[in-house]
């Protein structure tokens, strides 16, 4: 009977054979899939290989395959176990390209924050992503430079800054009236209440207003919603595969088609919306008491000096109004889905928080006023506990290397796609104490006002 040993030049030749990185010593591949003479440990490197060759580390060209029927968000689970055998910093490769993923908080903000400027830039986006970021640009996809400082500059102080904030106070008094309405109805009805949806479609209508600037109808409202909805979905199903950029675009001709003719029928939406903000911020004088700066307004004004002081084409716009919607339901959503189911199971942490709200603004007030967000110290903590135990994102957006670089004993060739895994950093047990628990921490409850 052959042992699994026999197979272990096999396996190096393999490697060695069809792999695009240099190839590894019979020392290197020892260390990661040679079994030990436990049975359990055998089955251990069985698995690892099995998810290296998933993934295309040992063997590129089935690696690369069984790319098509896995994606992207499956990685997760991988990187969880090779994680605990080989360390925080994890290489993979796709056909020629090197994806690095960093899983630890101390080397995360060395990364992004003492080399904050090599590892800034963004990476080529793949086929759809290039239609739905106009060409990588809008600040999600934009390379790092002028460019990007300027949409994210604007971002920043146009739209997010706490006194532009505080301007879309009746704007969420208005959404948070429209959602407790519509869960009343349902109620009333007896039929089940499905409180995410009704959340979801509530919050994009608050966005639809801090980007145009206006409360649009029901119907109007759904036709731009199902269009930003089903074009997320083509774009999810469009992404070719890494290695297939250009023979993907004929393999699947009808997905690529439907995407284009998608971004289309979303541009056919949001322009004329564009173009009704434009002639209304023009008088905007003349109402001065009730105009509301928006996100196109915002856009309107950019001028590219780098290009000579032209202005965002309309095309652009409507990637920074797409990537603006996305950005602040997805998340939102999540975050809110997360918080509240686990305030459902801790009973005594809802019960706190009750009694913090009561002592604040009285056991008859049917609501909380924004002014009252500044003394709701625990409802704060209860929130960023959330977010810590269950981020919207298992990663953060890729970023790209600007030159080689020698990170913890690790070179890192120029343009190497990086990446953060968000959960092993809120659940870094050096840093939190039982950091699987969702429960009250003293570190969150601190008197710092709310934006």
């Amino acid at each position: 009977m052959l042992s699994f040993s026999a197979f272990h030049p096999v396996l190096l030749l393999l490697y060695n054979t069809f792999s695009t990185a240099a190839p590894l010593s019979h020392s290197v591949i020892s260390k990661q899939i040679w079994a030990n003479r436990h049975c359990s440990a055998i089955w251990e490197d069985l698995n690892l290989l099995a998810i290296y060759l998933r993934f295309g580390n040992y063997w590129p060209p089935l690696g690369n395959l069984l790319w098509l029927t896995n994606t992207f968000s499956n990685i997760g689970s991988a990187l969880c176990q090779l994680r605990l055998k080989y360390g925080p910093i994890i290489s993979l490769h796709v056909d020629s390209h090197t994806l690095v993923f960093i899983c630890d908080a101390s080397l995360a903000h060395k990364a992004l924050v003492q080399n904050a400027s090599t590892f800034s830039d963004r990476p080529p986006a793949l086929a759809a992503g290039i239609i739905l970021s106009k060409n990588q640009n809008n600040i999600s996809s934009a390379n790092y430079g002028p460019f990007w400082r300027l949409l994210r500059r604007n971002l920043m102080l146009e739209i997010l800054h706490p006194s532009r904030i505080k301007s879309y106070s009746q704007g969420r008094k208005w959404f948070l009236d429209l959602l407790i309405e519509t869960l009343k109805e349902h109620a009333n009805s007896g039929e089940s209440v499905c409180i995410i949806k009704n959340f979801e479609h509530s919050m994009f209508r608050l966005l639809l207003l801090m980007c145009f600037r206006q409360k649009f109808d029901e119907n109007t409202v759904k036709k731009i919603e199902t269009a930003h909805k089903r074009m997320l979905v083509s774009i999810m199903k469009s992404n070719f595969y890494p290695f297939l950029p250009k023979i993907g675009k004929l393999i699947f001709r009808k997905r690529w088609n439907d995407l284009l003719r998608m971004r289309h029928e979303q541009a056919e939406l949001l322009v004329p919306l564009m173009r009704t903000c434009d002639d209304r911020s023009q008088g905007h004088e003349e109402d001065s008491k009730t105009f509301v700066f928006c996100y196109i307004d915002s856009l309107l004004g950019l001028e590219l000096l780098e290009e000579g002081g032209r202005k965002l084409t309309k095309g652009e716009m409507v990637s920074l109004c797409s990537e603006f919607l996305t950005a602040g339901i997805a998340s939102t959503s999540t975050s809110f889905q997360w918080i509240m189911a686990n305030l459902v199971k801790h009973q005594d942490l809802q019960q706190k928080l009750v009694e913090e709200i009561v002592s604040v603004v009285g056991m008859e007030a049917e609501e909380l006023g924004e002014e009252d967000l500044n003394r709701l110290l625990y409802l704060k903590a209860v929130i960023l506990e959330g977010l810590r135990r269950h981020p919207p994102g298992h990663f953060v957006l890729p970023h790209a290397v600007s030159e080689e670089v020698t990170f913890e004993g690790c070179v890192i060739p120029k343009d190497t796609i990086v990446n953060f895994t968000v959960p092993d950093i809120g659940r870094d047990e050096k840093v939190w104490e039982d950091p699987m628990a969702f429960r009250q921490r003293d570190s969150w409850i601190v008197e710092r006002m709310w934006i």
